[in-house]
């Protein structure tokens, strides 16, 4: 959901039958959303990129799409009409959900077709809608006739792995296999024998790779927990495996615990109210944190690239600085020379005379 919400592609990855298909369905119902259900498994690469034309008049070739496949933008005499899709429940709506289901059962070229409608959203000139949002579906290890993911179009996602045979998923099952008026011998039965019912244990390598796009891509979902603020966004169980999900366990929990670390430090209002009793970092790392974001509060950048400086914060943030370890002044020098003023600050002269002393 908060992948969905934020705009960034979600694979789910389970053994056939552990309801990956009905999990985007309910997503989708829940949302008031459209769906389209594109199985990747019996798809072409023009299904995806559109069937070249010539147009010989023009000696140019275009790319027909086939209508209503995929949600790209259609335009009328020159103008874009705006998205309009019915849901599953037979309403308009302006937002919709495109469904790569069987992704790993695609041919290689296929695949490399949707590298990228995934990564740029568009393909041979033709762009899906804004309100367009991407959910993947694969079976990974678990099962034969699959294609492996290459690196490319791994790092396009957040994968999120189903717990297939975990408590939590038989309770959800039960609870549909009553709407669906099942017996109780057979309710009673998949919560007694749950692998026998769905599956034993698999162990899938991690996809994800920590990398400048991942990284990116694992910060804002990680900011956009908080700012959805909900008890499921928030929840430490969600935000570790949509960050695991996207860059790797190990890169994944260095950057949640760097953000936790973040909190601690104190705010640029903090330090500008009161330089002189602002809080003081309590980590060597924190240091390093602190010294970015106050930086970016005293000289921003604007949309031309251009740092502007306010020279009332910098003088308070000189100050706080003051307080600091010589070494970690020396970093706030470095960060800060090419965006403030401080060459000729009295706590700038003293660190200098400081290390001349100590050469």
């Amino acid at each position: 959901m908060v992948g969905l919400l934020t705009d960034s592609p979600v694979n789910l990855i389970g053994p056939p039958g552990c309801a990956k298909s009905s999990i985007v369905i309910s997503v989708a119902k829940q949302l008031g959303w459209a769906l389209f259900d594109f199985r990747m498994s019996d798809k072409e690469p023009p299904d995806l990129a559109g069937l070249p034309v010539a147009d010989v008049k023009n000696k140019c070739v275009e790319w027909l799409q086939s209508v209503g496949l995929l949600p790209f933008k259609r335009y009328s005499n020159g103008k874009l009409l705006p998205p309009k899709w019915k849901n599953l429940d037979g309403k308009w709506t302006d937002k919709c959900i495109v469904f790569f289901d069987e992704l790993d059962r695609a041919m290689m070229e296929v695949l490399n077709v949707a590298l990228q409608l995934i990564l740029d959203r568009k393909v041979n000139g033709h762009e899906f809608y804004e309100s367009v949002r991407i959910v993947a579906a694969c079976n990974g290890e678990s099962d034969i006739g699959t294609t492996q993911f290459s690196e490319a179009l791994a790092t396009r996602f957040t994968h999120l792995y189903i717990a297939h045979n975990s408590s939590e998923n038989v309770d959800c099952w039960v609870n549909w296999a009553r709407k669906e008026k099942l017996p109780a011998y057979a309710l009673s039965f998949a919560k007694f024998e749950p692998k026998l019912v769905f599956g034993e244990d698999v162990s899938y390598p991690e996809r994800a790779k920590s990398n400048a796009r991942t990284f990116v891509t694992a910060t804002k979902l990680l900011e956009n927990c908080f700012r959805i603020n909900t008890p499921w966004s928030t929840n430490p169980a969600v935000i570790n495996q949509l960050i695991y999900g996207s860059m790797g366990r190990h890169g994944g929990n260095s950057l949640i615990a760097w953000q936790q670390k973040s909190a601690e430090c104190p705010s640029p209002e903090d330090v500008f109210k009161n330089p002189k009793k602002a809080k003081l970092p309590k980590q060597p790392g924190l240091y390093f944190c602190t010294a970015h974001v106050l930086v970016d509060a005293a000289a921003p950048i604007n949309e031309e690239g251009i740092s502007v400086e306010d020279r009332r914060k910098t003088r308070a943030f000189i100050e706080y600085v003051g307080r600091w370890p010589s070494e970690w002044k020396g970093q706030f020098w470095n960060l800060a020379k090419d965006r403030l003023t401080f060459a000729e600050s009295d706590v700038y002269r003293k660190w200098m005379d400081s290390q001349k002393v100590n050469k």
